[in-house]
C-alpha cells in the first residue's frame, strides 16, 4: 500500500516507516512514482536528460526531507518538491527569459494546436483498454497492480501499452495530414 492510498490508522505506521527511511516502503514509492515524475520533468524540458536529472534530484530531496511529510497525499507532496525544483531549474537556465507569472509546471502548449485536437478525438476513438493502460501508467499505476486489475499478465500490459502508444501515434498522424 502506498501513503495516499492506505486507511488513515495505518497511515502512521507507514509514515514512520518512511521517516525511517525503510528500504520497502521507499522502493514501492518509487516504482509507483519514478516514471511519473520523469514524465513530468520531460514534458517541461523537452529534454530526456535534463527529465532524469530532475527527477533524481527530487527522489533525493524526497530522502533527506522525509522527515517533513506528517500526512496527506505523498503524490502532492512529491509533487510540490518536483514544481520548486523546476521553476529553480529555469530560472537557472534562462533568468531573462521569464515573466513574473511563469509557471514551467504548468504544461505549455497552444490550445488551437491541431495536433493536440486530433490527440483528442484519438484517445476517444481507440478501442479496448489500450487508452486506459496509457492514462493509468501515466497517472503513475505500476504494470503490476494493472496486471491484477486487468488479470492479465505484466507482459501484456507492456503489450498493450505499447500497442496503444502506436495507435495513437498513427491515428494522430492520419488526422493531421
Amino acid at each position: 500500500m502506498l501513503l495516499d492510498t492506505i486507511e488513515p490508522e495505518k497511515s502512521k505506521e507507514w509514515i514512520a516507516l518512511f521517516h525511517a527511511g525503510d528500504r520497502e516502503v521507499i522502493e514501492e514509492l518509487h516504482a509507483r512514482y519514478a516514471d511519473v515524475l520523469v514524465a513530468f520533468f520531460a514534458a517541461r524540458t523537452f529534454n530526456h536528460d535534463s527529465a532524469n536529472d530532475l527527477s533524481q534530484t527530487v527522489w533525493v530531496k524526497i530522502l533527506e526531507k522525509r522527515q517533513s511529510f506528517l500526512h496527506g497525499n505523498f503524490h502532492s507532496w512529491m509533487y510540490r518538491i518536483a514544481r520548486n525544483l523546476l521553476i529553480d531549474h529555469w530560472r537557472k537556465k534562462y533568468p531573462s527569459l521569464l515573466d513574473e507569472d511563469f509557471d514551467p509546471a504548468e504544461p505549455t502548449y497552444d490550445q488551437e494546436d491541431d495536433r493536440l485536437e486530433s490527440l483528442r478525438e484519438c484517445l476517444e476513438s481507440v478501442e479496448g483498454s489500450f487508452v486506459e493502460i496509457i492514462r493509468s501508467k501515466t497517472q503513475g499505476l505500476s504494470t503490476t497492480l494493472l496486471a491484477k486489475q486487468y488479470g492479465i499478465s505484466p507482459m501484456t500490459v507492456g503489450s498493450r501499452f505499447h500497442r496503444g502508444k502506436q495507435l495513437l501515434k498513427d491515428c494522430v498522424e492520419r488526422k493531421t495530414k
